[in-house]
C-alpha cells in the first residue's frame, strides 16, 4: 500500500504543474470560459424576472459584456430589458424591486456611447425613482417606508 502512496504522489508531483498551469492566466481562456459561464448561466436561469437576485445576476452579465467585449452578451442584456420593457420591480418602496435599474443604466451607457437613443430604456428608472422621491418625502416621518 505504501509503495502504491509513493507512486501517487511521484507521478502528481511529475505530471500535475504542467496540466493546472495549462492556459489558467491565458487571457482566451479567461475570456472563453466567462463566455460559456454567461451562456449556460443565461440558458438556465432559475429567478423570475423580477426577483431581487436579477439585479445582481445581470451585473454580473453586464461585467462580463465589459470584459468580454461579446456582442451576443451585451444582445441578451438587450433581450432581458425589452421582455421586462425596462421596469423595475413592482413595489416602490423595496429596495429589492430597484436593483435591477444598475444594468439598465449600463446598457444605456453603453449605447449612449454608440451613439444611440436610451431614452426608453432610462424613462421608467427615472420615472419610479421620482415616485420613490416624492412618496419618501410625503412619508418622512415613517421610518419604516422603505423595505427590504
Amino acid at each position: 500500500m505504501k509503495d502504491k502512496t509513493y507512486l501517487f504522489h511521484l507521478f502528481f508531483l511529475l505530471f500535475s504543474p504542467p496540466l493546472l498551469a495549462q492556459n489558467s492566466f491565458d487571457v482566451k481562456h479567461i475570456k472563453g470560459t466567462m463566455e460559456k459561464a454567461t451562456f449556460w448561466q443565461l440558458e438556465n436561469p432559475k429567478n423570475k424576472d423580477y426577483d431581487w437576485t436579477n439585479g445582481a445576476f445581470y451585473a454580473g452579465i453586464f461585467a462580463a459584456y465589459e470584459t468580454t467585449r461579446n456582442e451576443a452578451i451585451f444582445q441578451a442584456l438587450l433581450d432581458m430589458g425589452q421582455r421586462v420593457d425596462w421596469r423595475p420591480g413592482l413595489r416602490l418602496t423595496h429596495a429589492d424591486d430597484h436593483a435591477i435599474c444598475q444594468t439598465y443604466i449600463d446598457v444605456a451607457r453603453v449605447l449612449e456611447e454608440r451613439g444611440e437613443n436610451t431614452w426608453r430604456i432610462m424613462n421608467h428608472t427615472r420615472v419610479v425613482l421620482e415616485d420613490f422621491i416624492e412618496f419618501e418625502y410625503a412619508q418622512r416621518e415613517r421610518r419604516d417606508s422603505i423595505t427590504w
